[in-house]
Parts: C-alpha cells; structure tokens; sequence
C-alpha cells in the first residue's frame, strides 16, 4: 500500500516537474523571439519537442522563428505540424502559403469542385481523435435508439430513427476518411535543396528528377537508409531518408 502512494506521489511530482520545466523553457523561446533573438528562441523550442510535446502554439511560433531565420524546409515543417493540430488555424494557414511562394517547386493545382471541398472542410473540422469520440458517442445513442425501438414501435419514433441514421452516415463518413489518412498518408517536407530522386533505393539507380528544399510529399514505403516518396503531379522516386521531415 505505502508502496503505491509512493508511486503515484512520483509520478504526480514527476509531471508537476516537468510541466513546470517545459513552461519555463517555453517562456524563455517567447523571450527570446521578442528580442529578435530568433537562433535562440529555435533552440529552445526544439528542446520541448524533446520531452514528446507538441502544440498549436509551439509549433506556429516555431514556425515563424524558422521563417525569419530563412530556414524554409523547417518553416514548412513546423506550419505543416501546427496545422495538424489544427487545420483551422488562419495565422499558420496564411504563413504558410506565404512561404510556400518561396518553394521553388511548389506544384499549383485547380481548386477541387464545390462538393468535393465541402467534404475536405467537414472532414478536416475535427482532428481524428474528435472523430473517434463523436463516432463512439454517436454509436452510444444509436443503441440506445435500438432499444427503445424493440420497446416501442411507432410510426412517429421510426421516421425520426431513420432520420438519425441518416445524420449518423453523413457525420461518421468525413469522420471515416479523416482518421483513415492519419493512420495511412504520410508525408514528410524536403529539407535539403537540389535532391536527386532516383529510380530505386540506391545511389547508382538511374535519376529521375530533382526536388528543392520545403516541398511537401507523399511518403509511400521505406527501404532501408531509403524513402518513396510522390509528388502531387504523380511523379514517384527515391530520396535518401537523411534529406526529408516526416510530418
């Protein structure tokens, strides 16, 4: 028994401590930042990173600290993470296009038609993690409409059970691809300038093309020291591990 307490008194101190540690360094970064001490500031944010912590905020102002420090690849990057956290953030999604204009090989596509886009939008609303929770709280009052249905069979009660139904498959199928990209698509941003991208997982393969640093990629199998990666044009290829972010 004392031996549990003691436990949970460890561990309770030991994320009291650590909360406490990464506020403290974060601090320090914003002060950093505000007195143009931007080097600085990058090196303390990146240690938080360090502890497994990530958020909306650390992230943005990472991002722009690498912005102005004219790292472009890791400008991207941080936007990219921050923008996962929450694809709705309007500063990052502004820096980000921003700083997507210096990607020398940015690939413009036309906007996708209005259905399509609404879908993106409600899809991208919740994080997967929301999704799951409003699919399990929805599933809750689904079977609970199953039961008072075998209770109670009338007319009235079936039209609006139908009409949930329905509600719940037009919810739960945005929902539905939302979690199924984050388990699925990777992507990373290239972080060196000038890559080769080659045929096969090795340097004497023959070249197919070159990519420049900050551009964004489908990552699609590994091999090795070795990434797949494909473009949004289709293009696909070969890039040594050591030259991409993985998002």
């Amino acid at each position: 028994m004392v031996k549990k307490i003691l436990l949970h008194l460890f561990i309770f101190f030991s994320v009291a401590f650590c909360n406490y540690n990464i506020n403290s360094i974060y601090q320090k970064g914003i002060e950093s930042y505000r007195n143009d001490n931007f080097n600085e500031a990058i090196i303390y944010f990146n240690q938080i990173l360090e502890y497994n912590y990530e958020s909306e905020e650390l992230l943005y102002n990472l991002g722009n600290a690498y912005y102005l420090t004219d790292n472009i690849p890791l400008s991207v990057w941080a936007y990219e993470k921050c923008l996962k956290l929450n694809p709705f953030n309007e500063d990052a999604n502004f820096n980000l296009k921003l700083v997507n204009l210096k990607v020398k090989d940015r690939i413009e596509i036309p906007d996708p038609p209005l259905p399509l886009k609404a879908f993106r939008l409600i899809k991208n609303f919740f994080s997967p993690k929301d999704w799951i929770l409003i699919g399990l709280i929805l599933l809750f009052f689904a079977s609970i409409l199953f039961f008072i249905r075998k209770l109670f069979s009338k007319s009235k009660f079936i039209s609006f059970e139908k009409l949930f139904y329905i509600i719940l498959i037009i919810i739960i199928l945005p929902g539905s691809f939302s979690i199924y990209d984050s388990f699925n698509i990777n992507q990373g941003i290239v972080k060196s300038d000038k890559v080769n991208i080659y045929s096969a997982p090795n340097n004497s393969s023959v070249i197919l093309f070159k990519i420049n640093e900050g551009l964004k990629v489908d990552i699609k199998g590994k091999d090795s020291d070795w990434i797949k990666i494909k473009l949004i044009d289709g293009k696909e290829g070969w890039i040594p591990s050591k030259k991409i972010l993985i998002l």
